[in-house]
């Protein structure tokens, strides 16, 4: 049987739920492309979902939404029916902003599928290796 010291609990609970963290493509002034300045990122506590912006079809920005967002605001239509990801034209579709709420979801315009494997993975992953690291001190 473990005894868990109350610094190894919470270090192993910091552990696991990191591995619960939204990530995001994050890119911004136009270097969105293949040879752009795309990085994934993390993000913060309270930050919901990923966004993107669209110009003339091509992403300009990309990243955590901020933390004000809560929900996908109103008259954001879902993208093929997917309701996770949802975008808003402007200026006869020209102009294109999207909201989405799955790992990685603002890296391409079209929807996606569903991988829960990702952060499940991570969680048993982190946490494994929290049980040996306890049981090694």
């Amino acid at each position: 049987m473990f005894t868990f010291s109350r610094p190894c609990l919470l270090l192993f609970v910091f552990w696991t739920f990191q591995g619960e963290a939204l990530v995001c493509q994050h890119c911004e002034f136009n270097q969105c492309g293949p040879l752009g300045g795309i990085k994934e990122v993390n993000c913060g506590p309270g930050q919901w979902f990923c966004e993107v912006d669209f110009v003339n079809g091509k992403a300009v920005t990309k990243g955590c939404a901020d933390k004000d967002v809560t929900k996908i605001p109103a008259g954001y239509i879902p993208v093929d029916g997917n309701k996770l990801k949802r975008c808003k034209e402007q200026q006869n579709g020209s102009l294109k902003h999207c909201y989405c709420k799955k790992n990685r979801c603002n890296a391409k315009e079209k929807a996606f599928t569903s991988s829960k494997s990702d952060v499940h993975g991570s969680c048993m992953l982190l946490s494994v290796l929290t049980l040996i690291f306890i049981s090694m001190i």
